[in-house]
This record gives C-alpha cells, sequence and structure tokens, in this order.
C-alpha cells in the first residue's frame, strides 16, 4: 500500500508492482477550520478524544493543572469514576461525525496521555 500516486510509480520502478493506494484518510470536508465559539469556555481548550479506560492514562492529563478547560470526548470502562472523581471535566461521550469534528475544530490542543 501507499499513500500517492508518484509513491506507487516509484516502488514500481524498484519491483513492486501490485501496489495499491490508500489515502491517508482525512475527510477535509468534514475535518476544516470551523469557528471555536461552538465551545464557550475559558481558553485554551484540552481535547483528549478515545476511550476512557486505564491503559490511555487519561488520569495523568485529569490531574493536572491547566489553565483553559478540559474535554474527554468518547466512552469506556472508566467514565463513570473519572466523572465523579473530576467534577470540572467536560466529559461529553461518544461523538462521531459532525458532532465529533465540531469539538476538534473548537479545540486549542489535542491531548495524548502515556
Amino acid at each position: 500500500m501507499t499513500a500517492s500516486q508518484p509513491l506507487k510509480r516509484e516502488l514500481a520502478h524498484n519491483g513492486i508492482t501490485h501496489a495499491v493506494i490508500l489515502s491517508r484518510g482525512v475527510d477535509t470536508d468534514l475535518l476544516r477550520i470551523r469557528h471555536k465559539g461552538f465551545i464557550p469556555d475559558p481558553r485554551p481548550v484540552f481535547l483528549y478524544v478515545g476511550r476512557v479506560a486505564v491503559e490511555k492514562n487519561i488520569e495523568a492529563f485529569l490531574t493536572l493543572d491547566l489553565a483553559g478547560t478540559k474535554y474527554v470526548v468518547d466512552d469506556g470502562p472508566q467514565l463513570k469514576r473519572l466523572m465523579r472523581a473530576f467534577p470540572n471535566i467536560r466529559f461529553v461521550g461518544a461523538k462521531k461525525g459532525e458532532a465529533l469534528a465540531k469539538f476538534c475544530a473548537a479545540a486549542d490542543v489535542f491531548v495524548f496521555p502515556n
């Protein structure tokens, strides 16, 4: 698999003749610049999108003392416990399509705990 026609030609030139183009998968009509006013909370807005589970180490993010507002988008086995433990965090549940795109566009910082 390759991401573009020029890479496919280069692979063919090097003897790999059965390559298939697989786009990078970003829907630029859906994921585009939008007005950030969708989220009226204090800025910056920190956004975590993903399964709410212990292996994601979300609690490390939630315990940080940061100016602004923290959002968690999705669902998972730790959701109820974290909602009780962190009542000031915006837990908005699972979102898809247009609803998820609005949160992504309104965020200032994407968070990937480790």
